[in-house]
């Protein structure tokens, strides 16, 4: 279901996934954590409930720069066990990038296909957001600049979430998009 921000609102679109391709370095929380779904119908992409998000430039996301989380992940640390509460309707975090120079001093392993992000209140991705999107604004545009891939395993934390970085991979997704 797509261009929905609530679960309870029928008129999003519906379609089922055909194929899906993984990256074929993946190694769960180590790298390439980023994979190719193929839907049918395709999503009518109308500006109005669905948009095209742009991915394909070379924006340098490092420190301190502003991004946003969207998703459907549990809303409290509980993970996927029965006192996990999961939103009806889409959650948004305001975020803050960190370096990965920084990132490194708290997450073993962060390397440069990767990219951190924090919030000071120490809200962040849980269970059932892998996957989603994490986006910066760029002028009047909306750029996709990472996927969310792990983060610690209490959600919420004073440690950085930690996302692939989607502009390390263009060469793979157009490869995959034909």
């Amino acid at each position: 279901m797509t261009g929905i921000r609530d679960l309870k609102d029928k008129t999003g679109q519906r379609s089922q996934v055909k194929e899906y391709v993984v990256h074929e370095n993946y190694e769960q929380f180590v790298s390439s954590d980023i994979a190719m779904v193929f839907i049918d119908p395709p999503l009518k992409l109308d500006g109005e409930r669905s948009e095209r998000l742009l991915f394909n430039d070379s924006s340098i996301v490092d420190g301190d720069q502003e991004v946003s989380l969207t998703g459907w992940g549990s809303v409290h640390h509980f993970g996927s066990t029965p006192l996990a509460r999961f939103p009806t309707v889409l959650q948004r975090l305001p975020y803050m990038t960190m370096t990965n120079e920084n990132c490194k001093k708290r997450m073993r392993g962060v390397s440069d296909t990767e990219i951190c992000a924090l919030d000071r209140f120490g809200k962040g991705a849980c269970n059932g957001d892998s996957g989603g999107p994490l986006v910066m604004r760029d002028g009047e545009q909306i750029k996709q600049v990472g996927i969310v891939s792990y983060g610690t395993a209490m959600c919420a934390s004073n440690n950085p979430d930690v996302y692939t970085r989607v502009s390390m991979f263009i060469d793979w997704i157009q490869n995959h998009s034909t």
